[in-house]
């Protein structure tokens, strides 16, 4: 009995043991499943669920905008640069040789201009572009359309400048077209009052009297009062380019008056020899004319 009572005390004991370490072991894992978080706790989800990292988005519109922006520029640039080159042309001082010289000069400046002219338009076709890209009524925007605006009343400008020197070119021709007509039928005044006078002063009594020479006189005469029609003529034409009361003026006011008077004398006289052959009619008449004559 006494065996078997110290074998249920081992047995008691040993039981204990189990049972204590059993229980030891549930506080174990119970602590340590305490401690873990669940799967909604935010730190669960950081470490477990972290948010990807996203690549930058990329505008195509801002590269596009860039690009239109550093060709409007350029063509900003280009611009100033033939806007230089023209005022510079323009402001020079110049001092034409003849008028076909003057005409040369025009005709550079028209070239410049109608440069300039493209390079307005290229530019502003450039900033309609860019336009494409800004907020309507932003200052940018403003600033383009100012741009353009400006662009508009230059090249009206240019084309302004260009009408009027062409203008004047074109009065300047015409007022030295008409003083060379007028010189021109001066010379041949000059010749006929020549030739007349010549005729004249070459016959002997007995050739006046005879009807070969006053028909010859008749001819002479006619082709001086005609000359002297066409230069009175052409010097009214000459005279709507001077300034009334100026001294060209009056001078050619002058001399028609001069030519008028000499043709009408003479045809008075020619009349009279054509009517009277005798020779003192006919000496006497051209002893008349002589002074008449307006060299």
């Amino acid at each position: 009995m006494k065996v078997s009572f110290r074998y249920i005390s081992i047995f008691i004991v040993v039981l204990s043991a189990i049972m204590i370490t059993g229980c030891t072991g549930s506080q174990v894992v119970s602590s340590n499943s305490d401690t873990q978080p669940s799967q909604q706790h935010p730190i669960y989800q950081q470490l477990t669920t972290p948010t990807p990292t996203q690549a930058p988005t990329v505008d195509p519109t801002i590269a596009l905008r860039q690009n239109a922006l550093s060709d409007y520029q350029s063509k900003i640039s280009i611009v100033s640069i033939e806007q230089q080159s023209l005022d510079n042309y323009v402001n020079t001082p110049y001092t034409y040789v003849d008028l076909n010289d003057y005409k040369t000069w025009i005709d550079n400046y028209n070239i410049k201009a109608s440069s300039y002219q493209q390079k307005c338009y290229d530019a502003i076709s450039s900033g309609n572009i860019y336009l494409q890209y800004l907020t309507v009524g932003n200052d940018e925007y403003n600033r383009v359309k100012q741009n353009e605006a400006t662009f508009s009343s230059n090249i009206q400008i240019y084309n302004n400048n260009y009408n009027q020197f062409i203008s004047d070119y074109n009065k300047k021709k015409a007022t030295n077209d008409a003083y060379n007509n007028y010189e021109s039928k001066l010379r041949v005044v000059q010749s006929t009052s020549q030739d007349l006078q010549d005729y004249v002063n070459s016959s002997t009594i007995f050739s006046a009297l005879s009807s070969s020479y006053i028909e010859g006189f008749n001819t002479k005469v006619t082709a001086y009062a005609t000359a002297c029609d066409n230069a009175v003529y052409a010097g009214q034409e000459y005279q709507k380019f001077l300034d009334p009361g100026s001294t060209a003026y009056n001078q050619v006011s002058s001399i028609n008056t001069e030519l008028t008077n000499s043709a009408a004398e003479l045809r008075k006289t020619n009349e009279e020899v054509q009517k009277d052959s005798s020779y003192l009619s006919a000496l006497t008449s051209l002893i008349k004319i002589l002074p008449m004559l307006a060299v």
